[in-house]
């Protein structure tokens, strides 16, 4: 008579290899961007990150949904997803708030390196004027964005040179006439320097017979609630 044998019990770390499933690598991804994501309260550039990792969590959400289990991870893209869903909706609605609500009453708004430093001069019979599409400004109040230049002192500015931009052409170099302007605090008020973007808002003059042509007379001073 033959002798019945039992098959032996599955081990714990072969019931672990039959249940695993892989997981596909877009959902940590997208939580990992979900978090950072958290930069749209910041910045412009959070709210791509944020918008970013909503795609990426959509699409790992949705191809873990199709595979009818045998796809691990939905809690990991599912959270990413809810995450950057999040952040995105709160950092687009924090940046248009401070866009819409940071131009003071009766300014206009200028844009820095574009309708300025972009503009450079003019020469023409042996003298030097301002771009035409510039001279209109002058003596108007505008409103526009730059980056403080490093000196000697830290605190309490009442006069600092504001540059178009932070990047090397200017921070550790002598920059163009057109790509700075000397900015004059109003009598009793002074900033602190900072590495952010700031927001300026004041009458803007130019006088081709200073060091600096140009200059604001500045009514108003402080870090940039948008970073565009």
């Amino acid at each position: 008579m033959s002798q019945v044998v039992e098959p032996a019990p599955a081990t714990r770390s072969q019931a672990n290899e039959f249940n695993y499933r892989p997981v596909p690598v877009l959902a940590p991804v997208s939580l990992v961007l979900g978090l950072c994501g958290a930069m749209a309260l910041l910045t412009a550039f959070g709210v791509v990150i944020a918008f970013l990792g909503a795609i990426l969590g959509g699409i790992s959400f949705l191809r873990i949904r199709r595979a009818n289990g045998d796809l691990g991870g939905g809690w990991l893209a599912t959270i990413g997803l809810m995450l950057s869903a999040l952040f995105l909706v709160m950092g687009i609605s924090l940046q248009s708030y401070g866009y819409a609500t940071e131009l003071p009453e009766g300014h206009i708004r200028v844009n820095f390196p574009h309708d300025i430093s972009r503009k450079q001069f003019v020469y023409q019979n042996g003298e030097t004027m301002l771009h035409p599409d510039v001279e209109p400004l002058v003596d108007q109040n505008i409103f526009l964005k730059g980056y403080i230049r490093p000196s000697t002192k830290i605190n309490g500015l009442t006069a600092f040179e504001l540059l178009k931009d932070n990047g090397k052409c200017c921070f550790g170099g002598e920059p163009a006439d057109w790509d700075s302007i000397l900015v004059i605090m109003s009598p009793g008020e002074s900033v602190d320097y900072t590495t952010g973007l700031m927001s300026v808002a004041g009458r803007l003059s130019a006088d081709f017979s200073q060091p600096g042509v140009y200059k604001i007379d500045a009514t108003h001073v402080e870090r940039s609630r948008t970073s565009f």
